[in-house]
């Protein structure tokens, strides 16, 4: 059977059930789907549907929903210039078809990609977690959602100034690229990142935890929610007042400070009041700086002398250099004898 649901003047048609068992259902679809490219723009399969014998007419289709559905070949048709919305998800695809220049919002996820062609200028969301993508096409500038984890990443290159959701979780990325002025989330957990580049002012939320970080950037007022657990942070930057939630289980500076599980402010349990950590980072970070300053600073001495001072001085001093400083080069004299000379260095290696 086949069961059509149709909305707003045949704004939208939903199709469900097994489309492809009877030839005759099938001459009703070709001509549903004709007809869709006239009157019906928006086309939704439910999940599972079998179109591996469909024919496809997709003329003026601008919302073309695929999610779970079983395709000829595990392959897309040809894509209409004027499709806007394009959802593959969970369709077994091991490639895409080249994107209309009219997409704005493509949502690809849960296939085997293993790359993505090269993306429509006009692009504003891309969703393509949990594929096998090594790498990323150049992103467009008018993109505001990029969702890309759980592959195979390993850095994600220029990010647009639009972007203003990031969630590149679970890849193998060891260094971020600069954040973007508008970015309000953003997720990298499960990464090999040492090093976060610094914050955007409007960022709300930051999850960065089962990194390799050791430290934190400087925190913006703007922020909310901030979870770094599974680090190595030995210090925290100071806290902004605006701060609702804070998670740092399994790194060094929370057994310093004295903060167990995720905090949820305004509270003042368990060195939970912002405050308090302020308070109690500062003097860690103090007592840090000074012990180590005052604990390195006989071998720094050393270090600064015999790497840098000494060679200099010694470069600056030695016989060979007399001639020059006394003016001797520049009037090609020669001030003293070169047996002096020899003698003298003699002297002073003896």
């Amino acid at each position: 059977m086949i069961y059509f649901m149709i909305y707003t003047y045949i704004n939208t048609i939903k199709i469900r059930n097994n489309i492809t068992r009877k030839s005759k259902m099938m001459s009703v679809f070709s001509k549903m789907m004709s007809l869709s490219s006239k009157m019906c723009p928006n086309i939704r399969f439910e999940e599972h549907a079998d179109l591996t014998n469909v024919k496809w007419v997709l003329d003026g289709v601008k919302v073309l929903n695929l999610n779970g559905c079983k395709l000829p070949n595990n392959m897309l048709p040809e894509l209409p210039d004027t499709l806007e919305t394009l959802v593959c998800t969970h369709c077994n695809l091991s490639a895409l078809p080249k994107l209309p220049d009219s997409l704005i919002e493509l949502i690809c996820s849960n296939n085997s990609l293993e790359t993505i062609p090269t993306l429509p200028p006009n692009l504003e969301i891309l969703k393509c977690e949990d594929n096998l993508l090594s790498s990323l096409p150049d992103l467009p500038p008018r993109l505001t959602t990029l969702e890309c984890k759980h592959n195979n990443l390993l850095s994600l290159g220029v990010l647009p100034n639009r972007l203003r959701k990031l969630n590149c979780s679970e890849n193998l990325i060891e260094r971020l690229p600069p954040f973007p002025n508008n970015l309000e989330t953003c997720y990298c957990t499960h990464n090999r990142i040492t090093e976060l580049p610094p914050l955007p002012a409007k960022l709300i939320q930051l999850y960065c935890e089962s990194n390799r970080l050791c430290q934190l950037p400087e925190l913006p007022k703007s922020c909310r929610i901030l979870c770094f657990g599974k680090n190595s942070i030995r210090r925290l930057p100071k806290l902004p007042s605006t701060l609702l939630v804070i998670g740092m289980n399994h790194n060094p500076i929370a057994t310093i400070i004295g903060v167990r599980g995720n905090i949820h402010f305004p509270m003042n349990v368990n060195g939970g009041d912002i405050s308090r950590m302020n308070s109690r980072s500062h003097i860690w970070n103090t007592f840090y700086e000074r012990y180590y300053t005052l604990k390195c600073k006989t071998r720094l001495r050393k270090y600064l002398w015999e790497k840098i001072r000494c060679p200099k001085i010694e470069k600056h001093y030695h016989p060979s250099n007399l001639v020059h400083m006394l003016g001797g080069a520049e009037n090609n004299e020669v001030l003293f004898d070169e047996d002096i000379l020899e003698i003298w260095k003699n002297d002073n290696v003896a």
